[in-house]
Formats: C-alpha cells, structure tokens, sequence
C-alpha cells in the first residue's frame, strides 16, 4: 500500500505539474474585465472555460471614460488565461460624435493610429503563437479586422454577436461595412435566437452561417446569493421592499424610466427603495434625476461591485427590474445577462 502511495503521488505531482497548453484561438475584444458590461462577463467566463486554449487581446484604458484602469497588471495576473493589452481597440466614447471634415480629420488623427497598432499586436501574437482562430468580439469598432487576419494572416475569423450592434443603424460608414464585415467571416457568433433573427433579416445571411451559443451564469454561485451585513451600509435608507437595477448607465438600459416610475407609485408603494448598480456615461445625468424627483432618501446608486458585492446586492434585493428598451436608431437589449442572474 505503501508503495501504491508513493506512486499515485507521483502521478498526481506528473499531472499537476503538466504544462498548460499553448493558446491556439485568440480574443480580440474591448469587452474584458474590469471593463464593465455583460459582455466582458461573458468573454471571461470563456477564456476560463477553455482552460488556456484562448488568450485575449484587450486594452489598459476605459472606453467609456479613456482612463486607464488601475492595478491592472494585478488584476491580469489572477485573470488565469493570458492577455495582452495595448492602449485602446477603439477611440474612446466620451465626447460628442464629430461629422464631416471634423470626423475626417479625427479618423486620420485618433482612429487610424490605433486601428495599426491593433493590427500590429495581432500579427505579433500570430507569429508567437499557433492561434488557428480569431474572435473578434466587437463588431461596430473591430469587424475590419476580417480582411487582414483571413486574407493576410490566413487564419479563421469568427465574429461574435450581442444583438445592440446588429440593431443599431447610424448611417455611418462603419454602420454600411457591416454586411461586409459578416459576409467575410468564416462564422459568426449569435448569443441569443433573437440575435440570430436579426442577423438574418437585416443582412441576409445564411442562417447555416451563424451559431447561437447563448449567454450563461453559474447558477449554483448566484442561487447561493445571501444578504450581508456588511453590505447594508451600501443600501437606501428606510425598511421598504427593495428593487434591484444592475446594468451599464447607458440610456437603452432606461434607468430615467424606472426612476420616473418610482416616484410615480401610489401612497401606499412610496416606502420602496431604489438600488442601482453600475457605472457609465450617464451616471452624471442619472443623479440628476434622482435629485430633481425628490428620491435622494429613497435611491442609492453604487458604481461598479466587485462579485462579492453582486452577490450580497441580489441577496437583499426583492424584486430586480431593468426597463430596458429598443432606441430609436434600432440599438436593442440583445442578451440581458443580468436577468439571468437575478433569475
């Protein structure tokens, strides 16, 4: 028996100590934690999933604010897949949206420089490393990237898809690539059937083209959500039934309705609190609102969590409630993962 131990030891330390695999599919997407946003959730959870087979090519800064994000490298190292990261995949959001000779200039100025040094971190890796495939994980900002990685680096390409960037029609250049961008791809990626159906509708695509690989949570993690203490400092004043509201501060995610409707409630209903959790560029805007419909005492908005948090958020809320909507441009709600987890 003795020996039969020392051999099982050996197997296990030969297991343990087995190499992890040289990633041979790559990621190229804005959307990664810490950047916040279902989809950055969902790329996490596959890079984990595939166990070192993916490796992502992210960037240091913000989109929303073009801040760099802090203890970054930190943060990487206990990611448990490898990522690079440059500066930005894409020119920041903050600012007003340039036209004509200003956009011109702006491209040539902001965005044609990232676009290369983009472009130049993928080569890099391709020649470092044996990625077979590359996901793109932005359609709107990235789906340039079909032609120089199938034509010129003659990899597979894959675009993955959430629905608000298939929807959404801004008559821009980048808005009449699109159809292109798809067509050129080996596959495409839907994570919903409605995504699909938009796909499919909007651009004429093959639907044997498109594979629907819906979003998930860990169900076990999220059902064993409890309340904490230590987390009721973070809650709205008052005893009052609590509603829950996780979701980037972006107006197709209509907290200015929910906050409209809340103060809204009949007498009977004026106990109930108010908790938001999130950030974006309308977080400015949003206090506003909640100043201007007298429900300071009865609203708290909490910025970003950490899992943890979440966790302690759900656990105390009862009821969650997004109102999401379709904006006039078409943008749409294509996959709300947060409505799984509050499920």
């Amino acid at each position: 028996m003795k020996t039969s131990g020392a051999r099982n030891d050996k197997a296990t330390k030969t297991r343990e100590s087995k190499p992890a695999p040289d990633p041979d599919i790559l990621l190229v997407s804005r959307h990664i934690v810490p950047q916040p946003g279902g989809s950055a959730v969902v790329y996490d959870a596959l890079a984990r999933a595939l166990e070192g087979r993916m490796m992502v090519l992210s960037a240091r800064h913000d989109a929303s604010s073009g801040r760099p994000f802090a203890g970054l490298a930190a943060f990487d190292a206990d990611l448990g897949y490898p990522i690079v990261r440059i500066d930005h995949l894409r020119p920041p959001l903050a600012g007003a949206p340039r036209r004509g000779l200003a956009r011109l200039i702006d491209f040539a100025l902001v965005d044609l420089p990232i676009m290369l040094r983009v472009l130049a971190a993928i080569v890099g890796i391709v020649h470092r490393r044996p990625i077979r495939t590359v996901i793109i994980g932005e359609l709107v900002y990235g789906g340039w990237l079909v032609f120089p990685v199938r034509y010129l680096l003659g990899r597979r390409v894959v675009l993955y898809t959430h629905g608000e960037e298939v929807a959404d029609a801004d008559a821009s250049l980048a808005d009449r690539l699109r159809p292109l961008f798809l067509r050129h791809a080996h596959g495409i990626i839907a994570v919903s059937r409605f995504c699909k159906s938009m796909l499919v509708s909007r651009y004429r695509l093959p639907p044997a083209r498109i594979a629907v690989i819906e979003n998930a949570v860990d169900a076990r993690r999220f059902a064993a959500a409890r309340p904490d203490p230590a987390f009721a400092d973070r809650l709205p004043g008052g005893q009052g039934p609590l509603l829950l509201a996780v979701g980037r501060l972006v107006r197709r995610k209509g907290h200015d309705r929910l906050l409209e409707a809340l103060a809204r409630l009949p007498e009977r209903h004026r106990d109930s609190r108010l908790l938001i959790v999130g950030d974006g560029p309308l977080a400015g805007e949003i206090d506003e609102t909640i100043e201007r419909l007298g429900l300071a005492g009865r609203v708290r908005r909490t910025g970003p969590l950490t899992q943890d948090e979440l966790l302690a958020a759900y656990g105390h809320a009862d009821l969650f409630v997004l109102a999401t909507r379709t904006l006039e441009n078409g943008d749409t709600e294509g996959f709300g993962l947060v409505f799984l987890e509050a499920n």
